[in-house]
This record gives C-alpha cells, structure tokens and sequence, in this order.
C-alpha cells in the first residue's frame, strides 16, 4: 500500500508595503499607477500562505496638497481595503517630506518577528534605514525577501544597496505588477464596451421612432493621446484616441516608435492623433493630453529647448495653422486611461 505524502505547508507570509517607493516604481514599469490589489496579491498567494498585508503611505491633505490628490489617495485607501489590505497613514511636514512611515514598517516587521506572527516577510522597499531591523527580524528566524521592481531607471526609486546587502533574497514583481495592471484596464475596457454598447441601442431606439431621421456630419472632435517610454530613453509607444463630443470612440491609434524618450513619444502621439482626426474635415478639434509639459508648450506657455522636440512642436504649431479652430489642454492620467492603454500595449507588441 503506498503511502501518500503530505504537501508541503506554505510559509506564513506577511507583506509590507513602502507605498510612495512602490508606486514611483510601478508608473516607472508600466507608465501608470493603477493596478488591480487583489490580482496582485492573488498571485503572491501561490506560493505563500498571505497572513497580513500592510500599505504605509503619507497621508494627503488640503491645502498642502492639491484637492485631485486627496480624492486620488481616498480611491487608493478603498481599493486596497477591497483587496484585504491594511493602510498605515503617516504624515507630511510643511515642506511635503513623508515621515513616519519607514519607523511604523521597521516596527511592525521587529515585534511581528519577535512574536512569531509570520515564517516570512516581503519588504517592498528601497528605505536603507530598514536594513537594521531587517537583520533583527532575520535573527528571529524570519525569513525577509526584499520586493523590487527590475529594469525601471526613476529616479524616484531606488533601492539602497545597504539594504540590499543584508536580507537573505530579493524577488523581482515585475509579472504581479504587469498582470495586475492588465486586470484593470481589461475590466475598465470591457465596462466601456457595456457602457458604449447599452448608448448605442438607446441612441438606436430613440432614432428608430422618428419618422424623418436626420443624418448629420460630424464638425467636432476630440483627440485624446498619450506616449511613454520604458527607461527613459528607451523602448517608446504612442497611444491615441479620436472620439465625437459625447466621448463616442470613432477611432484608435497605437504605435511602436523605437528607442526614444518620453517627452518624444507624448508629441508623437499627439502628432498621430492629429494627422487622423485632419482626414475627417474637422471645423474643431479639442485635444486632451496628461503631459503637462507638451501643453504649456504648445500653448506657448513655456519654451522648447530640446532641438529634438522643437521638430514635433513645429509639425504641430503647422498642423495649427491649418486647422486654426485647434485647442490643447491637460487632463489627469486618470481621465487618459484608453491612450495610455494604447501606448503600453504598442510598447508590450515592439511593432
């Protein structure tokens, strides 16, 4: 009679999130900083039994920080809480500096460890001043991985080589963060599809009762783009988005350019955007993008002193001697999110 053998029992894992750290390395990986919590934490289940979950961030306030800031953190603290996830509040001093933060984390890894609440803890950290009470938790028989993001250049993100050098191991969550990111905007896309579809049949029904419908040509569009670059330079995509007034999608771009910049992708996907809507006869054309930057200085607002990116203002300030009735204004990421689809998805292809 054979004997069947007992599976292996998972490690009890906690994860502990630095979330200011975690989010510039996440917009430097995918050009965005949404992701789907639950798929990303679905994944770390499949190999650790997830026993606590905590995110530590600066909590936003007004005035010191902008009114979209305060509601943007109040809709990451529900989707978190959705996903089962704790949220630590630090705070920020007059001068915008986080604090408070790295202390709570060092102290919830130490007492965890001491107490034997987990077998394991993922740091998603850069923090070098975590690194002593990483060694102390590791002396306490805790296993501590160091959670990173591989291949992204920000500035913003950094991780400490002191830290580095003390936990035992260090895992990449390129793919979590990836697959997490995809969720989200498979789902956003698949609610505007049902949204775009239930409009459609509406609009179908209201016209199917007029006697004499009447057709009418469209004179008015809006042109939403977005471009990004992996590494900055690097590998580089456009996104773009030719919709009517009411936001119906008539049209969408997206790119593979080849090694470039940022700055360099967000004019190109304007300049395609651009070149698409001027096939349809425009009278006027109102054109959204979430760089700040390429407006004010297609707005005249600020001066262009790249030479590589006075060539794409030029083509644009032309394109605006054609099509005169041509306005540029800046949106929120948040608003862009079917452009920004559009250029990751160029940059994923490289074609």
């Amino acid at each position: 009679m054979a004997i069947k053998k007992k599976p292996a029992e998972k490690l009890k894992l906690v994860v502990l999130i630095d979330g200011n750290n975690l989010r510039h390395a996440i917009r430097s990986l995918i050009h965005s900083e949404d992701i789907h919590w639950k798929t990303f934490f679905d994944l770390i289940r499949k190999d650790y039994t997830v026993v606590g979950a905590k995110y530590y961030i600066g909590k936003v306030t007004y005035p010191l920080f902008e009114e979209e800031k305060v509601e943007n953190q109040t809709k990451l603290i529900n989707n978190l809480k959705k996903a089962g996830i704790e949220t630590y509040l630090g705070h920020f001093n007059e001068q915008k500096q986080e604090k408070g933060v790295d202390i709570q984390m060092a102290l919830d890894l130490v007492v965890g460890a001491v107490q034997k609440s987990f077998d394991a803890a993922l740091l998603i950290s850069g923090d070098g001043d975590l690194a002593d009470s990483v060694k102390i938790a590791q002396d306490f028989g805790v296993r501590v991985i160091l959670g990173y993001v591989a291949g992204t250049k920000s500035d913003r993100y950094r991780v400490s080589y002191r830290l580095k050098s003390v936990a035992q191991s260090q895992a990449a969550l390129n793919k979590q963060i990836t697959e997490a990111h995809q969720k989200l905007t498979d789902r956003e896309e698949k609610n505007l599809q049902e949204k775009t579809k239930a409009e459609t049949k509406n609009k179908k029904k209201a016209t199917e009762k007029k006697t004499t419908p009447k057709v009418e040509k469209l004179k008015e569009f809006l042109v939403f783009s977005d471009g990004g670059a992996r590494g900055n330079p690097g590998p580089s995509g456009c996104g773009a988005v030719i919709s009517d007034p009411k936001g119906q999608v008539l049209e969408k771009i997206s790119t593979y350019i080849g090694e470039g910049t940022n700055n360099q992708a967000e004019y190109h996907a304007l300049l395609l955007g651009l070149d698409a809507v001027s096939k349809k006869n425009p009278e006027k054309i109102t054109c959204y993008l979430d760089s700040e930057l390429i407006v004010k200085q297609v707005n005249g607002q600020y001066k262009v002193r790249n030479i590589a990116l006075k060539e794409y203002y030029d083509q644009v300030k032309l394109f605006q001697k054609k099509f005169p009735n041509t306005s540029f204004h800046h949106i929120p990421r948040s608003k862009n999110k079917l452009a920004d689809k559009l250029a990751n998805d160029a940059m994923d292809r490289k074609k």
